[in-house]
């Protein structure tokens, strides 16, 4: 529950930043919208309320369009909160894949508390696809062959390497 507060919170802090850029104010510079470099503490924070989660990168790391960087970090972010909220604290694994041409994003968890993994059609895969399809990407999310749940998001990456 405690980080379903923090995803909700830190998503109605960045619908703020936007609405302050927005109005031009001069006033307290907002903080820079969260990336793929944050990971590592997304993944702390989701361990500190029990998550077993480990994070994996391959391919060459670069830097990625502000908006790129920002969908990927969400769609990580979402994905966690769905584990929580769906299959409860069941070991996580959350892959970055750095291609050439896109940033593939993999996150899998075991079994829910359940003995199965639950299929909700609820507003976070909503909101999962949506995201994804906007950058221009696809996702798939769905229970896996061990019983557990899986999301894989391809995300074109058009940036020079």
């Amino acid at each position: 529950i405690r980080q379903i507060k923090t995803s909700a919170t830190q998503s109605l802090e960045e619908m703020r930043r936007l609405l302050q850029l927005l109005r031009d104010d001069d006033q307290d510079r907002p903080r820079p919208l969260p990336g793929l470099d944050q990971l590592e503490d997304l993944v702390s924070t989701t361990a500190l309320a029990g998550l077993p989660v480990t994070l994996s990168r391959r391919g060459f790391r670069r830097a990625l369009p502000s908006s790129l960087d920002l969908a990927a970090y969400r769609i990580v972010q979402e994905s966690l909160t769905n584990v929580l909220r769906h299959a409860g604290l069941v070991p996580t694994t959350v892959e970055l894949v750095y291609e050439p041409d896109e940033i593939a994003i993999h996150v899998r968890n075991d079994r829910g508390l359940l003995g199965q993994a639950r299929t909700g059609t609820g507003h976070g895969l909503i909101g999962l696809r949506e995201r994804t399809l906007l950058m221009g990407g696809r996702l798939t999310a769905g229970p896996d062959s061990n019983g557990g749940y899986a999301v894989s998001a391809h995300l074109p990456d058009a940036s020079p390497p």
